[in-house]
């Protein structure tokens, strides 16, 4: 009778096991599956994550949150949202990314916060609005600069061509030596422009 039942309980043992593996192997896969990129986390080496290529522009994008390497990247400028938490090594297992949105182009100097489920943010204080932008003056397109109040076809060329004559701005107030952009306009403009 004590061999009957340690026979069974042997075999308990051994379906637990089994059934231990099997649930690990589940859950390997799953994360395999995810469409957003869980992965382990590396040592923060306290560095600031810089690349940057010869004659190719790139933009500096701060990334906080639930991700697993939070920090300043360095973007070509035609990046997204998604490419940033890639950069940052994907989000942790408690990212919300219901809050924001991955498609989002990403504007030089911009701070994302991916939030936890469990935060209560709403997308307004993560992710900033069109209106709510600086228009950086030394990149911008025509279409950018006629956002800004004031601006309209002729001075948005006016700056371009200042720029391209010129070279970048140095300071906001550079600004006022374009043909059409006194001191009135600049102050409008001021708290709506940047130079990076």
């Amino acid at each position: 009778m004590y061999q009957q039942r340690s026979d069974k309980l042997k075999w308990v043992w051994v379906l637990v096991v089994i059934g231990f593996m099997g649930w690990l192997y589940w859950q390997n896969q799953q994360l395999k599956d995810d469409k957003v990129w869980f992965t382990p986390a590396e040592p923060d080496s306290g560095q600031v994550n810089i690349t940057k290529e010869i004659g190719e522009e790139k933009i500096g994008v701060h990334i906080a949150g639930a991700v697993h390497r939070p920090g300043v990247y360095f973007l070509p400028q035609n990046a997204r949202v998604v490419d940033l938490i890639k950069a940052a090594g994907g989000v942790t297992r408690t990212a919300d990314l219901n809050q924001i949105n991955l498609a989002q182009p990403l504007m030089d100097g911009q701070k994302v916060v991916v939030p936890e489920k469990q935060d209560n943010i709403t997308t307004r204080s993560i992710v900033i609005k069109n209106s709510e932008r600086k228009v950086n003056i030394n990149t911008a397109s025509k279409e950018e600069l006629m956002t800004l109040p004031g601006i309209g076809p002729g001075k948005a060329a006016a700056i371009i061509g200042y720029r391209e004559m010129n070279g970048s701005f140095r300071k906001l107030e550079d600004l006022m030596n374009v043909d059409g952009i006194g001191e009135k306009t600049f102050i409008k403009l001021k708290d709506k422009i940047t130079l990076y």
